[in-house]
């Protein structure tokens, strides 16, 4: 009896061992497939999901530009076109253009569209130039590294399709093919009112370029506050000359690049001229502080003026009966200025913003007498978004003067300070604007 009892124990502790070694076996087997399965995707993050990446895919030709254009496709919003370092060549680009010329896709509103190093050509160009022209959304486009070759009729098409459209930023630098030719056509006929930073670094630009270049800088059609010129063959007498112009006629740029500029020419010893360079630097930089300061008190005469004569124009609009209510006694010492004519006010109020010109303060006039561009009532809807380190010492969060905003420390764009600066874009009142 305790023979059977013990093999009948024993039996069944056996079985017990086969049982817990069988599931201890199935569980690491099944493991690593579990993770693998139940592994989430990576998410799309909510900031680039209006951004078409498709930089450095080895895309190419036709068939390329339809992977990027099922990519765009399958979105709901996009705002920025990142294609660059493939090779989408004439064909892919006018492949990819005609698609964004359609009607369906103009919904998009895309902003910025970056096609560097894709070896488009002139057939491509044209394409670009048929998609910038009077296209109101378009703010920035990367050109960079190329294969132009600058057909005339080519590049006359492309540059009336950049004045009649609201490029902001416009970068063509690298391009060596284009050079000299190119600079001659392109700048004298170049008139984009919304143009304020170009690049032309790397264009194998001689001095035979320098006059176009001055011309261009010296124009009223120039209101560019970038320009770069880095790492062509300018020269050092064609670089003291552009300083010398800018230094005199143009008080809108503030920022000019023009390092690297060595002359091949045999007639101009760079050796000689490299003792110039500290002068030449220290003279551009007071140019471009200076034209810095007066930006800034030509904004704030706008803004100066802004205020002020929206209480006296939209007081001179509203009816007897909204005035008729009591009025405080006026000082008989102080000037009774507001029983002076609403014209002869806005003339002396003219006088204290000296930075604008007659065609900006009557923009100013004109916005400021409009009631539908009031803010809306109530409290701000545009506090500023405040800078945890400063709050302690903070007193307010709504002004970006104290120091206290994000904006302030470059950590984003302001929300006012955004604001303020599309209103003046909005009355022109960014650039000088010589009567």
């Amino acid at each position: 009896m305790r023979a059977s009892t013990v093999v009948l124990l024993g039996l069944c502790s056996s079985a017990i061992v086969l049982s817990l070694m069988s599931t201890w076996t199935t569980t690491v087997e099944t493991r690593p497939r579990t993770n693998v399965t139940l592994k989430p995707s990576a998410a799309i993050p909510l900031a680039n999901r209006s951004i078409v990446d498709c930089a450095n895919k080895r895309l190419r030709a036709v068939e390329g530009a339809r992977d990027i254009i099922r990519d765009i496709s399958s979105r709901r919003i996009v705002t920025k076109l990142i294609l660059g370092h493939n090779f989408l060549a004439d064909e892919g680009c006018v492949a990819l253009f005609d698609f964004l010329c359609t009607p369906d896709v103009k919904k998009y509103k895309i902003q910025e569209i970056s096609l560097n190093s894709n070896g488009i050509g002139d057939r491509g160009l044209l394409a670009i130039a048929n998609y910038l022209r009077e296209n109101q959304n378009l703010k920035s486009l990367f050109l960079q590294n190329n294969a132009f070759h600058g057909d005339p009729e080519t590049i006359t098409i492309f540059t009336e399709a950049v004045n009649s459209s609201c490029l902001d930023t416009l970068s063509l630098a690298s391009n060596t093919l284009l050079s000299d030719p190119f600079i001659s056509q392109f700048l004298p006929t170049l008139d984009a009112r919304k143009l304020r930073e170009l690049h032309l670094s790397m264009m194998d630009m001689t001095s035979l370029s320098t006059d176009p270049l001055i011309h261009f800088l010296s124009s009223h059609r120039c209101r560019l506050r970038t320009l770069k010129l880095n790492g062509n063959n300018l020269g050092t007498r064609s670089v003291t000359r552009i300083i010398r112009a800018v230094t005199m006629y143009n008080y809108n740029m503030t920022r000019l690049e023009m390092s690297a500029n060595y002359s091949f020419d045999p007639d101009e010893n760079e050796l000689d001229s490299f003792a110039e360079r500290p002068a030449m630097e220290k003279e551009l930089k007071r140019a471009m502080d200076r034209n810095e300061f007066l930006a800034r008190m030509r904004q704030k005469d706008a803004l100066f003026l802004l205020a002020t004569s929206r209480r006296l124009l939209l007081r001179s609009r509203r009816s007897e009966s909204d005035t008729a209510t009591a009025q405080p006694s006026p000082n008989p010492k102080a000037f009774p200025f507001q029983s002076l004519p609403t014209e002869l006010q806005l003339h002396i109020l003219s006088r204290a913003t000296p930075r604008l010109s007659n065609a900006q303060r009557l923009r100013v006039f004109a916005y400021a007498a409009d009631p539908s561009t009031l803010p809306p009532s109530g409290v701000s809807q545009f506090t500023c978004i405040p800078d945890p380190g400063s709050l302690p010492f903070s007193t307010g969060l709504g002004t970006c003067a104290s120091g206290t905003c994000l904006g302030a420390g470059n950590s984003l764009q302001c929300r006012k300070e955004k604001l303020r600066n599309a209103w003046l874009e909005r009355v022109d009142c960014v650039l000088n604007e010589p009567d």
